[in-house]
């Protein structure tokens, strides 16, 4: 291990970071790794073993994916003593157009359908003359979220920064480029929010935190924000952000 690398544990263990493993302490498997392929990869890229790591392929929660990934989420929300009945896959309502998961006994919105009903909205077409982009917004648009543009001239190699906008906040969600798949930035997206909103409801201080979000190496990861902030002071929170749209 580096010493880098155990300087930063140390900190991240005084810190409370591996507060839900037996003595608070890193387990020998975790060290083996972290010897193995560094600490970074070790917290993030397939970490089972920190207490705080679920995987969440992106492609696998807009394929039908979500029911399995709750299951997951649920023995780290177990960990915490936040207790949840969740069905094991999502549901599709016909009459209301929209795919959903159900938690104790409710049913909390994944995706909405409908876009294709809403009122043509010119604002969205003054924003961006990229089809592609219009229609990502409009999706958006018809889960009830606003997304913000950053100020753009045209779409090059870099993409266009979209955030998730309040009136008086706003919070970067993704770089957006051509060839951009939709569906996995919508259910992702909803995915995070209803167990953040879960997370929020039980009064817990860790929000689950999205690794590497809208792909197949997309992980949660269980933070608080002073955990999140000494991972940025550390320089251990690349690829690391929050995606839920949810304000808290």
């Amino acid at each position: 291990m580096t010493e880098s690398d155990q300087l930063a544990l140390a900190q991240l263990t005084a810190a409370g970071y591996f507060a839900h493993l037996p003595g608070r302490q890193p387990c020998a498997a975790l060290l083996d790794d972290i010897n193995r392929r560094g600490l970074h990869a070790a917290l993030f890229d397939y970490a089972p073993a920190t207490g705080r790591y679920v995987p969440l392929d992106a492609e696998d929660l807009a394929e039908g994916g979500a029911g399995m990934a709750i299951q997951q989420v649920q023995l780290l929300l177990q960990q915490r003593g936040i207790a949840i009945d969740a069905a094991d896959s999502d549901t599709y309502d016909a009459d209301a157009d929209l795919t959903y998961l159900t938690i104790n006994g409710h049913p909390f919105t994944l995706c909405k359908w409908s876009w294709g009903e809403m009122p043509p909205d010119e604002p969205l077409r003054q924003v961006t003359g990229e089809p592609a982009l219009q229609d990502l917004l409009w999706k958006f648009k018809a889960q009830g979220v606003q997304l913000h543009v950053a100020p753009i001239n045209g779409v090059d190699a870099e993409g266009i920064d979209l955030f998730v906008a309040w009136e008086d906040e706003k919070r970067f969600l993704h770089r957006w480029r051509f060839g951009a798949e939709d569906g996995w930035m919508l259910y992702a997206v909803g995915f995070f929010s209803i167990v953040n909103r879960l997370l929020e409801e039980s009064g817990s201080p860790e929000r689950m935190f999205a690794y590497r979000p809208f792909t197949n190496e997309q992980a949660g990861i269980f933070l608080t924000s002073e955990l999140h902030a000494l991972l940025e002071n550390l320089d251990l929170a690349h690829h690391l952000r929050r995606i839920d749209t949810v304000r808290f």
